[in-house]
């Protein structure tokens, strides 16, 4: 065979051999596929204010969003459907919202059904699912009990990854007006003792709320408060409720539940009579910078300002340290 020809041979069989190999290459990318989600499946420490999502190896045309589901696990299973806002499209991935963060301590799991994503290079043929839980750790251990258990957590996050939530408050104001018995002018009828408390609420979830009267420590009454007005504008919710032949000082405890009977937030006011006053009015309103919002451990260690109003605002036991993970 002339070499020539042979040198021919051979560039055409290289030519076929690369032409394939590329074609078989853009076709491996051209097929839909998953790169990623988060949560990351099975994340044990999924922060409540997660988004979800579920990337593709190419851009999102559309997406069925009404048969992406999302179920939070209970006694018999993955059988609570949580109610979803919206299944978003943006750029390669599909975004999950929620109406309301996720609840600590829960796992749940997220079902998209096969050719329920279209792809620009096609529709995702098979069904995805993944589960991911919100376990927390507390604060108070990690910070103040336990130094071990602080040295393995950042031997495997780094501050950044590290998400301390506050818990929500709900008790806006506490008013108190008491009059203590006797009269006003000398010429007049000696009335008896009767205290007034109004306490002032924000947030749906309020359903309830109970009074405790103590006196050093000793339960002198009690009782549930009364809804009277709700303002659409502000969500705020008030209730009131009255005692008669209160002491002259007292403690107020104040604590709020939810439809589900459960403490959701709490306060203390101590109360004292004003003296030469017949009637005393303390009234308690509550600001707060922190509560019911997150930060890194990173951001609080940068702020020390920040670390201590948090410090100041919450219980420490009621704070909750969960885990961003990175892809």
């Amino acid at each position: 065979m002339p070499i020539k020809t042979y040198h021919k041979i051979v560039s055409i069989l290289l030519l076929v051999c690369f032409t394939f190999l590329f074609i078989k290459d853009v076709q491996a990318i051209s097929y839909p596929a998953i790169v990623s989600s988060t949560p990351s499946p099975n994340n044990l420490h999924t922060p409540i204010d997660s988004v979800i999502t579920v990337t593709y190896n190419d851009k999102v045309k559309n997406v069925y969003s009404s048969l992406v589901k999302l179920y939070e696990k209970t006694s018999l299973g993955f059988t609570k459907e949580v109610f979803l806002q919206d299944v978003k499209k943006d750029n390669d991935s599909i975004k999950l919202i929620t109406l309301n963060e996720l609840k600590l301590n829960k796992e749940y799991k997220v079902v998209v059904p096969a050719y329920v994503v279209e792809l620009n290079n096609g529709y995702y043929p098979h069904e995805y699912t993944f589960t991911f839980s919100t376990n927390y750790m507390e604060f108070y251990e990690l910070m103040v009990l336990n130094e071990a258990k602080l040295t393995q957590v950042l031997s495997i996050y780094s501050p950044r990854q590290l998400k301390v939530f506050t818990p929500k408050r709900y008790i806006e104001e506490v008013h108190i007006l008491h009059k203590n018995k006797g009269k006003f002018e000398d010429n007049q009828i000696s009335t008896d003792g009767v205290t007034n408390i109004d306490i002032k609420t924000i947030g749906t979830e309020v359903k309830n709320v109970h009074v405790d009267i103590k006196k050093d420590g000793r339960l002198v009454n009690k009782g549930f408060a009364r809804k009277f007005n709700y303002d659409s504008k502000t969500g705020s919710l008030n209730f009131d409720i009255g005692f008669s032949k209160m002491p002259g000082y007292y403690d107020v405890i104040v604590r709020v539940f939810d439809m589900n009977n459960q403490e959701i937030d709490a306060k203390i006011i101590k109360f004292g009579t004003t003296d030469g006053k017949l009637i005393t009015d303390i009234k308690e309103t509550y600001k707060y910078e922190t509560a019911g919002k997150s930060f890194t451990l990173q951001q609080l260690l940068a702020d020390e300002k920040l670390f201590n109003t948090l410090m100041k605002e919450n219980e420490i036991r009621k704070v909750k340290v969960q885990v961003n993970s990175r892809p």
